[in-house]
């Protein structure tokens, strides 16, 4: 039996990068997929999307918030725009 864990780990780094060098000119969409996906009666797709929700946290966390816009879609959620 494989250990989804070790796929776990490598979704988180392949999301990582894709993240830091791709969003948010190549990736505007990720926000609202993720918030579809958590919104979804399909269980399955909610720990993918929460691990790619952190690593979206993540790489803005160290981030000056004046560096940032928030653009807000509706009242549930929103989604970052601006340079590192």
């Amino acid at each position: 039996m494989v250990d989804v864990t070790l796929y776990r780990v490598q979704l988180a780094a392949c999301v990582s990068s894709m993240i830091k060098t791709d969003y948010p000119d190549k990736w505007p969409g990720i926000a609202e997929k993720l918030v579809t996906n958590l919104e979804s009666d399909k269980h399955n797709t909610w720990l993918g999307s929460l691990i790619c929700l952190y690593q979206l946290v993540k790489s803005f966390e160290l981030v000056s918030v004046s560096l940032l816009t928030f653009t807000f879609t509706d009242s549930s959620s929103f989604f970052f725009k601006g340079q590192l």
